[in-house]
């Protein structure tokens, strides 16, 4: 797996002497991280998986609690886009959306699988967001937002 040091103005990157990098503990299926002049680095993932339940108050106070199933658990995926040198945009960003609207629901989209160090899921991309840039280490951080159809 690749270590990142950030520097004013640049990252510098080490990789495990194998010279790929790795891929780190999260990834998304067909995001890829390279890129000489813009890398994407997913960072992590929030994940709510949840069961659909009603709760009942009973005659005496009994509590029951009736179950339907599993519903669609939610995720956040969250990345950054290493911009390259000051004065570029690098094409990371462009990747990024690229990636967001080939595989976004609403564009008929297949669900991708998402690998956690727990596991991996298979989620339909819903959401993309975008945060302020940092400008001193010219890092501009993305978000996935989705919804969890099965694991994997």
């Amino acid at each position: 797996m690749a270590r990142f040091y950030p520097a004013r103005g640049c990252v510098y990157t080490l990789t495990d002497g194998s010279g790929s990098g790795g891929s780190g503990y999260y990834a998304l299926e067909g995001l890829s991280a390279s890129s000489a002049s813009s890398p994407v680095l997913i960072q992590g993932a929030d994940l709510t998986d949840r069961d659909a339940v009603q709760p009942v108050l009973g005659l005496g106070g009994e509590k029951l609690v009736y179950v339907y199933g599993k519903t669609f658990g939610s995720v956040r995926v969250s990345g950054q886009v290493l911009l390259g040198p000051i004065g570029t945009t690098g094409s990371g960003l462009q990747r990024v959306q690229q990636y967001f609207n080939s595989y976004r629901t609403a564009n008929g989209g297949e669900p991708v699988n998402l690998s956690t160090p727990g596991g991996g899921y298979k989620i339909h991309l819903v959401g993309f967001g975008l945060a302020d840039p940092d400008p001193e280490y010219h890092i501009q951080p993305f978000m996935f937002f989705g919804l969890i159809s099965d694991p994997v």
